[in-house]
């Protein structure tokens, strides 16, 4: 294989390993959701209590992790 063909491999399993963690992810979001509609039959304001509770803890894994303040770093941004 020449460099060419090697980059473009590459490129192209760093993509499906991107769709795969993509995939991956939402399968976690749905059963994370799933755990709160389960309090719907006890009652539906615990239901809302606990789809409140998932989407903090998501948006807080997803958008303030330790993680993605290191990711920004190695693209040259501020972690702070």
């Amino acid at each position: 294989m020449n460099e060419t063909e090697l980059q473009a491999h590459a490129t192209r399993l760093a993509k499906m390993t991107s769709m795969a963690a993509n995939n991956f992810n939402i399968g976690l979001r749905t059963y994370y959701f799933a755990l709160a509609i389960l309090g719907w039959f006890i009652n539906p304001w615990l239901f809302m209590a606990l789809s409140a509770v998932v989407t903090l803890v998501l948006y807080r894994r997803e958008f303030s992790s330790s993680t993605l303040k290191t990711l920004m770093m190695s693209d040259g941004h501020d972690a702070d």
